[in-house]
């Protein structure tokens, strides 16, 4: 008896077996048509792109769009004049990392004049140039609006 059972274990498995083969030819024809689905979205997603390519314009919005911008690393003790770039109404400065002074009435910033920033502030000016004390070595960015 347990040889009968055997037998019809492989039996039903070999059964099994045949009925995926013959519905193999019918899987190859879905892949086929999902492959040439998948060729048409190609086609068809290239023909927009060439349709939209250069009829899409970008405008910049708002009174004080970005002239210039730079960001600069001193050591301790150093001053250094950042000058407002051409076509800019003000500078403005931010402290990335460490301490500074910022003054903007034309003299040389010390560590005792100048407006202070310390570290994840900034602030602006209606200058042509700033003078920028740094108090400890500091990462700035300073922008021209």
């Amino acid at each position: 008896m347990w040889l009968q059972e055997i037998f019809n274990q492989v039996f039903d498995t070999a059964s099994n077996r045949l009925k995926v083969l013959t519905h193999a030819p019918d899987l190859e024809d879905k892949i086929d048509d999902l492959n040439n689905k998948i060729t048409a979205l190609d086609a068809a997603i290239d023909a927009i792109k060439t349709a939209v390519e250069g009829t899409l314009t970008t405008q910049l919005s708002g009174s004080k769009v970005e002239q210039a911008s730079a960001q600069d690393t001193q050591v301790a003790t150093t001053a250094k004049t950042y000058t407002k770039a051409a076509g800019a109404s003000q500078m403005e400065v931010y402290c990335e990392t460490g301490y500074i002074r910022v003054r903007t009435d034309g003299e040389a910033c010390t560590s005792t004049t100048g407006e202070p920033i310390a570290a994840g502030f900034g602030s602006g000016w209606q200058a042509d140039s700033i003078s920028v004390y740094f108090i400890q070595e500091s990462v700035i960015t300073v922008v021209s609006r």
